[in-house]
């Protein structure tokens, strides 16, 4: 049997340690009350804006852009930036290197914001859910037309991903689209799900208040393609210059009738 420790060692253990504590100037119950303001603290920090990256989204007249950073990284720490070495895929339902972001169909994107692992997971489980749907309803005879989904249908489809399967996962989405009738549609997420649709620009990411700040100084309602794209790059490029988690480079992307067309920009490389 191995021996027990005397009642009276672990009394002069907790009497020593007492006493250590109160050499810093500390007592028992303050250091109990720091770890669990700790604890409480470290629950509540947003795990998009400790990750980094930042998002963007305005619509025209008959078109939206989603302009996104390219930088992966973990707070001060950078893992990608650049192209990342990702090659780009332009076919519905594929991603674009580094970037987190989904080409749905020829109208509609996903972006994605916070850990880029858990992105591609979350795009992974959406395309399968998407490819079962679209089976359902040739299966039920409802078209061909009928398999596109809508903007509105994927935010709540996204939410509803978040909420039940990907909760607490630290990725924000961004939705950006046109509906058959040309309606632009722009929604964000945050990491539970809980959706905001807006009409003229969203923004999301660890630069969401400097871009929301440049957009309401510069945008204009009905802008045409180019022009639209040029005022998503001036304001994502001045909410970047105030965001250190952010950069190095910026894609755009503008979603008309007639398409998805993809640029890229040099940004802040540092």
């Amino acid at each position: 049997m191995e021996p027990s420790i005397p009642r009276r060692s672990i009394f002069t253990r907790c009497r020593h340690s007492r006493a250590r504590l109160s050499f810093f100037g500390l007592d028992t119950i303050s250091v109990v009350l720091f770890c669990i303001v700790l604890a409480l603290h470290l629950r509540s920090v947003n795990a998009v804006k400790l990750q980094g990256g930042s998002a963007l989204a305005l619509a025209g007249k008959g078109c939206v852009v989603l302009a996104m950073d390219q930088r992966v990284g973990t707070s001060g720490q950078l893992l990608l930036g650049g192209d990342g070495g990702g090659e780009e895929n332009d076919a519905e339902g594929g991603t674009s290197g580094s970037q987190r972001v989904l080409k749905v169909n020829g109208r509609l994107l996903l972006g994605m914001v916070g850990y880029d692992s858990m992105a591609r997971a979350f795009f992974d489980l959406l395309q399968a859910e998407l490819y079962l749907r679209s089976m359902r309803l040739q299966h039920h005879a409802l078209g061909e037309t009928s398999t596109a989904i809508s903007p509105k249908a994927l935010s709540l489809l996204v939410s509803h991903l978040l909420y039940f399967k990907f909760r607490g996962s630290g990725t924000a989405p961004i939705i950006a689209g046109l509906d058959q009738d040309g309606t632009s549609v722009l929604c964000t997420q945050d990491s539970l799900g809980a959706y905001s649709f807006q009409a003229d620009f969203v923004a999301l990411g660890s630069s969401a208040k400097s871009l929301l700040g440049a957009c309401e100084a510069l945008y204009r309602p009905n802008l045409e393609g180019e022009a639209l794209m040029e005022l998503a790059c001036r304001c994502l490029r001045a909410g970047l210059e105030r965001d250190c988690v952010s950069g190095y480079g910026i894609v755009v992307y503008l979603v008309t009738k007639q398409g998805v067309a993809r640029t890229r920009l040099q940004g802040r490389m540092d």
